[in-house]
């Protein structure tokens, strides 16, 4: 669907809807968005492509960069898209094309934690997991134990400065342990509930058993002693996923159901 709004037309509001379900509709409303900037050149349009199906959607991204003077963000979840949308309000010199597609797994997942996790949790995450918001308490806990060596100096900067922002003073947030040591000893030892795991991570493991055994054993002990509580597919159907997948998760879209890699969140026998 391209839908443009025109701040300068006498109306205010300009609507232009044509909704289509084919892989490659963004190829159709090109011409749509190259003769709505003609027709209005010097004005500010924004015209927004949501994808119902996926075609070949780098493409169509690179197909809209080539227009002059028009900026084009993809963005990734519904923070950036209104960031994105406020951008191209405010943009005085020209046109803005949202590119909004399907969420990405860890998005999603992401939500799921925030919604289903109590505040105050606390969590070991792998590599290429979601983005969990940390809480306030941890970080003053952590500043206090920091040494007079320079590297605690900047760290108590970095600390000073998260507290001193509205996310460090809303109290909110989670006990984030980065799952460095495959083991549930040591999880239990940090008093950690749950465990979030990303199969750009643990795909790469247990398809390499014989290199990484202390993983792949955690994981086996993990399915037998941890409850799976959440689980996300990208819609690969076990497929492996590649480094092009992690560093551009739109390469193999049109494979998928949705970007990003398959995530599993267990709780541990300890949670209450």
């Amino acid at each position: 669907m391209a839908l443009y709004y025109d701040k300068t037309s006498e109306a205010g509001l300009h609507l232009q809807s044509s909704p289509m379900n084919i892989p490659d509709f963004t190829d159709s409303e090109l011409w749509a968005v190259r003769s709505t900037l003609k027709e209005r050149y010097g004005k500010e349009v924004e015209p927004q492509l949501a994808e119902q199906q996926v075609g070949q959607p780098v493409e169509h991204a690179m197909a809209l960069r080539a227009i002059p003077n028009l900026w084009v963000f993809r963005p990734a979840d519904a923070n950036e898209t209104a960031i994105g949308w406020k951008v191209a309000l405010e943009r005085r010199g020209g046109p803005v094309a949202l590119l909004l597609s399907r969420p990405d797994t860890r998005v999603l997942a992401g939500e799921w934690i925030e919604r289903e996790i109590p505040n105050g949790a606390r969590i070991a995450v792998e590599p290429y997991s979601p983005a969990i918001r940390l809480s306030p308490a941890m970080v003053r806990t952590e500043r206090q134990r920091l040494g007079d060596t320079v590297a605690a100096q900047i760290a108590r900067h970095r600390f000073d400065q998260f507290l001193a922002r509205s996310a460090g003073q809303a109290e909110q947030g989670y006990w984030l342990f980065r799952l460095n040591a495959y083991d549930l000893g040591w999880l239990a030892e940090r008093r950690v509930e749950y465990v979030v795991l990303s199969g750009f991570t643990y795909q790469r493991y247990q398809r390499a058993c014989d290199r990484y055994p202390e993983a792949c054993r955690f994981y086996a002990e993990l399915e037998r002693r941890g409850t799976l509580v959440y689980a996300i597919e990208p819609g690969t159907n076990g497929q492996a996923l590649w480094v092009g997948d992690i560093y551009s998760p739109l390469t193999r879209l049109s494979e998928r159901t949705r970007p990003g890699p398959p995530i599993k969140i267990y709780r541990l026998p300890t949670a209450n």
